[in-house]
C-alpha cells in the first residue's frame, strides 16, 4: 500500500459519507432530513481490547450525549462461538470483558455504561485488574456484573449480542451502522455529528460549519489499467463531501504543466485549486499537501512511473528474501515464467545501506541471503528460480539449507560463497537495492510491469492477468493457479 494511503486510512480511517436510502418512508418531502419515529439507531461494532475500537467509543460517546433521545446507541462485539466457549482476536481476556460489558449495557443506565467505558478504556490492556474499580467508580455494582458475566445469563446476552455481528458479517473493529446502513465516514466527533445531522434535526447541528465545494484535478494516463484514481477520490470525499473531480490527460498541455510545476514522475497525480482553503477541513488537511503557485498537490506516490523507459514483455519483482509474501510471489512468478517463456524478469531486494553494512527488515540473515541471491543472479541467472523454489521451502533456516539447494540446481557453491563474502557481492547488492530505493519501494512483494507500472498480485493467475493486459505473448491464453486478484499481504 502506498505510504500516503496508509497514513490517510489510519489517521482518518474509513471516512466516507452516510448512505441514506432514497425510499425511506420517514423522509420529509420538503428537504433531505429523515425524521425517525424513535431515535436514529447508531450501532458500533468493536473488539473491547482493540485500540481503534476504544478510540471510536471515546469519540462517539460525547456525540451520543449531545444528541440525547434523538439517537439510540448500542455497542456490539466482534467474536464467535467456539466449542464450549467464545473466541476473539485478543484472546480470553477480551471475551471476558466483552461479556462484562454486555451485562453492564443491559443492566444499567447508558450514562453509567459510558462512565465505565471512559474508565476502562484508559488502560484496556489491564482491564482484568481494573474493571471492578471502574465499575464501582461509575456507580455500578461489580458483584452484580460478575454474577451476570460468569453465569448462563451473561453467556446468553453475549450470544445475542454477537449474533448481529455474525449476521452482518462484520470483522473489522471499529465498524459503524447508522440508521441501519453501514457507515464508513470519519471517526471524529464532528464527522459523526455531521452524519447524524443528515438524518435528524438536533441542537448540535446548528454549530456545524457550512459545506463548500472543493475542486480536485486528477492528472492521469487514461489508458493505464492500474492507474484507477477512484479509491483516492472516494477517500477524499470523506474530507470534502462536495468534492468536484476533473480528469486531465497527462499528455495534455495542462497536465504537462502541472506535472512539471510539482516535478511529478508518477501517475495518477492529484491537485487542488484555491477552493481547498475555503473548506473547514483545510487546517487538518494541510499535512497531506504541497503548495506551489496557488495550487495544492496531494502528497501521493502513484503507480505508473511514466518517465521511465518502457520495457516490453518484462516484470520486475521487489522482495525481502525472508518475507513469506515475497517468497510466495517468487513461487508464483516461477509459474508465470514457465507458462510464458518469452517474458523477461528481474529480481530486486528491499534493503538499505548503513554505516556498518546493510539493513533489512528480517535482520542479518536476510541480508546474507539477499547477497547470495544477487551473486546467483549474476553467475547462474538461469538457475535462480529453481534455487528459490528450493530455499523458500524453509526460508527461515536458509543458512543451513542454501548450499544443498545450490548443489541441487547445479550452482557452484564455492563461486557463490566467494562472491557473497567479498567486495563483488557487496557491490552487486548495492546496485540491486538502489533500484528499489530510487523508486521508494518499501513493500514486499511489489511488481512492476514493463518497467513502468506498479501492481500487486497474490497468485500466478493474478500476475499473468496483469502482465498479459499489457503484453501479447504465447502463454497468455493459459489458466494458472489461484484467483486473478491484485489483493495480497505484504512485509
Amino acid at each position: 500500500m502506498n505510504k500516503f494511503i496508509a497514513v490517510l486510512l489510519i489517521s482518518l480511517i474509513f471516512v466516507f459519507g452516510c448512505i441514506i436510502s432514497p425510499d425511506n418512508p420517514n423522509k420529509n418531502q420538503g428537504d433531505n432530513t429523515i425524521i425517525p419515529e424513535e431515535g436514529v439507531p447508531v450501532e458500533l461494532f468493536v473488539m473491547s481490547q482493540c485500540p481503534y475500537g476504544t478510540q471510536a467509543e471515546d469519540a462517539v460517546i460525547p456525540v451520543i450525549k449531545a444528541f440525547g433521545d434523538k439517537v439510540e446507541f448500542k455497542v456490539y462485539f466482534i467474536a464467535s462461538e467456539s466449542g464450549l466457549g467464545f473466541t476473539s482476536l485478543h484472546g480470553q481476556p477480551e471475551v471476558d470483558e466483552d461479556i462484562r460489558q454486555a451485562c453492564i449495557q443491559e443492566k444499567v443506565s447508558q450514562e453509567k455504561f459510558f462512565d465505565y467505558l471512559d474508565c476502562v478504556n484508559q488502560d484496556i490492556g489491564n482491564v482484568e485488574s481494573k474493571w471492578k474499580t471502574c465499575a464501582e467508580n461509575s456507580g455500578i455494582d461489580a458483584s452484580q456484573v460478575e454474577s451476570c458475566s460468569t453465569s448462563s445469563e451473561g453467556t446468553q446476552l453475549f450470544k445475542e449480542n454477537i449474533s448481529k455481528t455474525a449476521e452482518l458479517m462484520i470483522g473489522s473493529s471499529p465498524s459503524y451502522y447508522i440508521n441501519h446502513e453501514p457507515y464508513s465516514g470519519g471517526r471524529s466527533a464532528q464527522d459523526i455529528t455531521r452524519a447524524l445531522c443528515d438524518l435528524v434535526e438536533a441542537e448540535p447541528c446548528k454549530d456545524l460549519p457550512k459545506e463548500t465545494q472543493v475542486n480536485m484535478f486528477v492528472v492521469n494516463d487514461l489508458d493505464c489499467k492500474e492507474c484507477d484514481a477512484d479509491l483516492i477520490a472516494e477517500q477524499l470525499k470523506a474530507w470534502f463531501p462536495k468534492l468536484k473531480v476533473t480528469e486531465i490527460d497527462f499528455t495534455s498541455e495542462e497536465g504537462t504543466e502541472m506535472l512539471e510545476l510539482f516535478q511529478i514522475d508518477t501517475l495518477p497525480f492529484f491537485y487542488f485549486d484555491s477552493t481547498l482553503q475555503d473548506h473547514y477541513n483545510w487546517e487538518k488537511f494541510k499535512l497531506y499537501i504541497t503548495e506551489k503557485d496557488g495550487f495544492y498537490a496531494l502528497n501521493y506516490t502513484g503507480v505508473k512511473f511514466f518517465k521511465r523507459t518502457e520495457k516490453e514483455n518484462h516484470i520486475d519483482l521487489f522482495v525481502m528474501s525472508q518475507c513469506p509474501y515475497g517468497t510466495l510471489a517468487e513461487t508464483n512468478l516461477k509459474e508465470v515464467a514457465e507458462a510464458i517463456p518469452d517474458m523477461t524478469f528481474n529480481l530486486y531486494f528491499i534493503a538499505s545501506e548503513t554505516e556498518d553494512g546493510f539493513s533489512s527488515l528480517h535482520g542479518q540473515v536476510e541480508v546474507n541471503e539477499d547477497i547470495r541471491q544477487s551473486c546467483i543472479i549474476k553467475h547462474f541467472r538461469e538457475k535462480l528460480l529453481g534455487y528459490l523454489s528450493c530455499v523458500n521451502k524453509d526460508i527461515a533456516n536458509v543458512e543451513g539449507s542454501w548450499k544443498a539447494c545450490a548443489i541441487e540446481n547445479e550452482i557452484d557453491v564455492d563461486t557463490i560463497e566467494s562472491c557473497s563474502t567479498s567486495e563483488e557481492g557487496t557491490e552487486l547488492f548495492k546496485t540491486n537495492i538502489a533500484e528499489g530505493n530510487q523508486l521508494k519501494i518499501g513493500s514486499s512483494p511489489t511488481f512492476i510491469v514493463n518497467g513502468q507500472t506498479l501492481f500487486r498480485a497474490s497468485s500466478a493467475e493474478g500476475i499473468k492477468e496483469v502482465f498479459c493486459s499489457y503484453n501479447e505473448l504465447d502463454g497468455c491464453e493459459k489458466t494458472l493457479s489461484g484467483q486473478a486478484t491484485t489483493q495480497t499481504g505484504a512485509c
